[in-house]
């Protein structure tokens, strides 16, 4: 019902709120959830969550102990579970690099469940569109500051129709860009195997493929969570406090409309939700009930301090259901496996350094 409560919450959220409501959300995300008495009784030992994904699982721009999959572990302290939760993600990485983790390095430790939280790193919105004159639009050029801006409204706002990039409540003026969808792709419920599948969802559902049967044969799990984007038709940002999401959203992705990548992060997220019902892997829905809230976010993807805080939460509370039905149906605990000693990245032998010069010096001229 907590859940239920604050979902309701986050629909109301997308207005236009109070800094304070934001962060007292953020606070009341760290109380103590009430959750089925299962879980908290899982048997002896402790079992292995670990959590895969790009920087926003890694924790870029956070301390290394406030990535939300450590304040995940401490609300699985507080309450009691036997469970111990490893933050596995790495900045700058794609499916592909996530899926030689899970098969190199996280099978030989036989995880209980491995989380794949992922979105941004493949995300091309270019795919359906028919650029004018098949020319793609240049970039304006960006303005230096104009005289008298600091002193006059008027020159602001007179920039501000020059220069897209200067930071502006309401989404700067974009060219229009026809939308050739394919007529046999259903944006509701997608075909996980049409060849035409957007911003690289092929490569990344066969690489998502590849992890579960990994993680299948080392009798581990995968769940696959959906991705939080801070974006929105009509959206409005606050020039001084919400650069960071304005320049995400109109420079890296220019000219793409606020709406149009909207439109593709939720069709990204109903393609992760169907291929996690038709593998039978669970799904974690963090952007159904997560507000699209540009003070939750220093980009259009990564999170404040507060915003990774609710983040947390929402997933705790998505996750301790399937726990608690694991427990339920035998599946956890397992029995204890002691085949390696070591995790076998160790039993090989050391690594040795090598430096640029000493490469350079054993190659020969052509």
């Amino acid at each position: 019902m907590a859940l239920l409560a604050f979902a309701a919450c986050g629909a109301a959220q997308g207005s236009d709120r109070s800094r304070d409501s934001s962060t007292a959300a953020a606070r009341r995300s760290e109380s103590k959830p009430a959750v089925a008495p299962r879980t908290a009784a899982s048997g002896a030992g402790r079992r292995t969550i670990l959590f895969v994904g790009t920087s926003l699982t890694a924790g870029l721009g956070l301390e290394p102990d406030s990535a939300f999959p450590m304040l995940i572990q401490r609300k699985i302290d507080s309450a009691g579970f036997a469970f111990d939760v490893v933050n596995a993600g790495r900045e700058g990485i794609d499916s592909s690099s996530i899926a030689a983790i899970v098969r190199d390095e996280l099978v030989p430790v036989r995880p209980d469940l491995v989380v794949y939280y992922e979105g941004a790193n493949q995300f091309g919105p270019a795919d359906f569109i028919v650029w004018p004159r098949g020319v793609v639009p240049s970039k304006p050029v960006r303005t230096g500051t104009w005289p008298l801006e600091s002193t006059s409204a008027l020159v602001r706002r007179l920039r501000a129709v020059r220069d897209p990039f200067t930071v502006r409540r309401d989404e700067p003026l974009k060219p229009r860009l026809p939308v050739a969808w394919p007529a046999d792709l259903d944006e509701r419920d997608p075909r996980l195997d049409h060849p035409r599948l957007p911003s690289e969802q092929p490569t990344i559902l066969k690489d998502l493929d590849a992890m579960r049967v990994a993680l299948s044969e080392a009798d581990g799990r995968l769940a696959v969570a959906s991705f939080v984007w801070c974006v929105k038709d009509g959206m409005q940002l606050e020039p001084t406090r919400d650069a960071g999401v304005y320049q995400y959203l109109n420079d890296m992705f220019w000219p793409f409309s606020y709406a149009y990548l909207r439109r593709l992060a939720d069709f990204q997220n109903r393609v992760l939700q169907k291929y996690a019902h038709a593998r039978r892997v669970e799904f974690i829905d963090i952007a159904a009930s997560y507000p699209i809230d540009p003070r939750l976010f220093v980009d259009g993807v990564h999170m404040t301090p507060n915003g990774t805080k609710l983040m947390a939460w929402i997933a705790f509370q998505r996750l301790v259901p399937i726990l608690d039905r694991l427990i339920a149906e035998g599946a956890l605990p397992r029995r204890p496996d002691d085949r390696f000693a070591q995790h076998p990245a160790f039993a090989a032998p050391s690594r040795r350094l090598t430096s640029v010069a000493s490469i350079r010096g054993t190659c020969t001229a052509p």
